[in-house]
């Protein structure tokens, strides 16, 4: 079992900043690709790009499910008014 950190993680902005800053010197001083549709990662990042998506694609249900809850409610207490 992985220890988990108390520590909070970084508040999305910086996040996002990394990444791309991260992703720009990559694209630089990566190889570039051999063909088109020549992966422009390696193979080994697949597992943790898969695991990002998940989560990604888990709070994105979340957010919608929470505002979809919201507007039926609002819709059904206009009903009732």
């Amino acid at each position: 079992m992985q220890a988990r950190s108390n520590v909070p993680p970084l508040p999305r902005s910086v996040q996002e900043h990394l990444g791309q800053t991260l992703r720009a010197d990559y694209y630089e001083r990566g190889d570039k690709p051999r063909y088109l549709g020549d992966p422009a990662l390696p193979l080994e990042f697949d597992p943790y790009l898969y695991r990002l998506e998940q989560k990604e694609r888990a709070l994105r249900i979340v957010r919608i499910r929470e505002n979809g809850a919201k507007a039926v409610a609002d819709a059904l207490s206009d009903l009732i008014r």
